[in-house]
């Protein structure tokens, strides 16, 4: 992105921000810094977008973690829940890979499973049974994965039996 990519010229010259007023009609505001040469995307968004559920309650939603690459230095991250809470309400309302691919991380992942599966009783179920249907079809190899996390495992009274496919039992 060069210089004519830009929205305003007065800003810091490591961030662009897309000419395209369509992002403030979808409440998300996309801007792209340049960190050490390299372009990586951020996205901005208003509380309530697309029911994802921004925390009314933002300071308690998040947790410093470091830095790696900076010394010394922290940045605030949703917690897990609402992380893992936002990603299955946004699969849920638009269906796109990108969701797909970040809440099946969500599940598999050995450090942020077990968060998934401790707050998995605040998602809405018939998400968590969407989602766990789409990964039967995807990525079958994960299935187990996906259960345990998501409270989901076939003993459960809350898996709608008729809903979810058993593979060959």
């Amino acid at each position: 992105m060069g210089e004519e990519d830009r929205l305003t010229v007065d800003a810091d010259a490591r961030i662009t921000r897309p000419k395209g007023r369509m992002q403030w009609v979808t409440g998300t505001a996309r801007i792209f810094v340049n960190i050490n040469g390299q372009q990586s995307q951020v996205d901005l968004k208003r509380q309530g977008v697309e029911g994802q559920g921004v925390p009314n309650d933002l300071p308690s939603a998040v947790e410093r973690l470091p830095l790696r690459e900076v010394a010394d230095k922290s940045a605030s991250f949703l917690t897990v829940r609402y992380l893992a809470q936002a990603k299955l309400r946004a699969f849920m309302n638009r269906t796109v890979d990108r969701d797909y691919i970040d809440l099946r991380f969500a599940c598999t992942d050995l450090k942020m499973a077990p968060q998934v599966r401790e707050v998995a009783h605040h998602f809405d179920i018939s998400g968590r049974v969407d989602f766990l249907d789409m990964v039967l079809e995807r990525n079958p190899e994960v299935e187990a994965q996906v259960r345990w996390a998501f409270r989901l495992e076939r003993e459960s009274p809350e898996v709608p039996a008729t809903r979810v496919t058993d593979k060959g039992e």
